[in-house]
Parts: C-alpha cells; structure tokens; sequence
C-alpha cells in the first residue's frame, strides 16, 4: 500500500501561455517500509481517491514562475517583478 502525505505547492496561471501551472511538493511512501518515505514534486498523476484541500487565494502581490537559464531551466517563482 501507498502511502501519500505532506502535500504543498501553488497553483499559478501562465499570462503569455493562457495555461494552468501546477507545482505541488509531495511526500510518499510504502507502508511496508514503516517511515521511509520519498518527497519530491508530482509532475503527473492519476486520481483514484477525493481529498479535501484548502484552497487560498493570493491577490498581491503579483506572481510569476519564470525559468532560470542557470538552474536547469527550473521556473522558480517570484514576487511582485514583471516576467523578463
């Protein structure tokens, strides 16, 4: 059995690309391992059981997720700055 904890992220909306951005942080692991467990970011997923989430939204300062050419092209998101 699988098991899933620990979820964060945001949620953000790219402008130039009129598309949803996802970025959630999340913990797994497997029961039978006891507390070993693995965290990364879900980069895709398939939806077998509902969980209740809290949902909250920021409406400043503005947002945005740019790729940093010197990090691997990792959007990294910042605060109240323009996109480059």
């Amino acid at each position: 059995m699988t098991e899933f904890s620990n979820d964060s992220g945001t949620i953000a909306y790219d402008e130039a690309e009129d598309r949803i951005l996802p970025h959630i942080h999340v913990s797994v692991g497997l029961k039978e391992h006891s507390a070993t467990a693995h965290t990364s970011h879900l980069l895709s997923a398939k939806v077998q059981f509902l969980t209740e989430m809290l949902v909250v939204e920021v409406a400043g300062p503005s947002m945005s997720r740019e790729r940093d050419t010197n990090l691997y092209d990792v959007p990294l998101l910042r605060f109240g700055t323009a996109p480059h």
